[in-house]
């Protein structure tokens, strides 16, 4: 498996304009480094996800890619069930979801919370004796790569379920016992690592320690990288992109830095993106889609 850089972003375009122009003038080899360097050094390079096959073919996947999903689709490739973790808008579930396609597998998935029953897993029996199937029956039984969203938001039962779906290699569904195919993989996402809630996801779950146990886990961060194409990919002037990507990095430390429950994820800056592309304000984008009702106190921490 191999990762390549992906085509020219505007930043990119940007630098190497620089750098011809360097060219273009009278002026030594030093002046030229520097210009280089100082034209490149902020630059971030997305990345485009390229897997290579034990027979040797190769798929490339579409647009730009998070740098972690080589390793996710590693990790399913090497016959493990994962569990990612990250904060809220990291791109879990696009990782969940292209990770399938490069391996040329069906994708399902199910958001978990506190009231999902068991039958949306299992299926169940109808009063006339039929049998309804899920999504999850089908890909346990017909291959699959299955993504259990939200896992630290789920019931414990329902947990509990999944743990004996990975535990052995058949489960008893209301039908029958069926067969686990080979194919078959579970990708998990989490915004905790399963220990219970933490004061941004006050609402999340601990996990049992078995089923934490059936897992490989990937820790999935902003891609900074993959941040910077989505922005400029809305059709955003350039400038008022890099005016966003600025302004939104900066609460976001601040938020971290500062221990606060705001999440400034990069729903955020392309969300802002967005809406100024479509003409609405500076002011009232921040409002919609950073501060969403903050109160004075905490907005004047955020920013500060």
């Amino acid at each position: 498996m191999t990762v390549a850089a992906a085509a020219p972003t505007p930043d990119i375009q940007a630098a190497l304009s620089t750098l011809a122009s360097a060219f273009a003038s009278p002026v030594d080899r030093a002046e030229i480094d520097a210009m280089v360097k100082e034209a490149v050094a902020n630059v971030v390079f997305p990345t485009r996800t390229v897997i290579e096959r034990a027979n040797g073919e190769t798929k490339e996947l579409s647009g730009s890619t998070h740098h972690k999903l080589a390793d996710v689709t590693t990790a399913i490739l090497a016959g493990e069930h994962v569990l990612m973790v990250g904060p809220a808008g990291t791109g879990k579930s696009t990782i969940a979801e292209q990770a399938a396609e490069a391996l040329g597998l069906k994708s399902y998935s199910i958001s978990l919370s506190p009231q999902t029953p068991a039958s949306q897993l299992l299926g169940y029996m109808q009063a006339t004796g039929d049998y309804v199937r899920s999504l999850f029956r089908e890909a346990y039984e017909h291959g699959g790569v299955f993504h259990f969203d939200e896992f630290d938001n789920g019931h414990p039962s329902v947990l509990a379920v999944i743990n004996g779906a990975l535990a052995n290699g058949h489960m008893a569904f209301p039908d029958q016992m069926v067969k686990r195919h080979a194919d078959f993989r579970a990708v998990a996402s989490a915004n905790t690592y399963g220990r219970g809630a933490t004061r941004a996801y006050v609402g999340r779950q601990a996990i049992d320690a078995a089923t934490l146990d059936r897992f490989s886990v990937e820790t999935i961060e902003v891609d900074e990288a993959l941040e910077n194409e989505l922005c400029h990919s809305t059709g955003l002037e350039v400038d008022q992109v890099e005016r966003v990507l600025a302004y939104v990095r900066k609460l976001r430390r601040n938020a971290e830095e500062r221990g606060m429950t705001v999440v400034v994820s990069p729903r955020a800056s392309v969300g802002m993106c967005r809406l100024l592309a479509a003409g609405r304000s500076w002011e009232s984008s921040i409002e919609s889609r950073i501060r969403r009702g903050l109160g004075d106190t905490d907005w004047a921490k955020l920013i500060g």
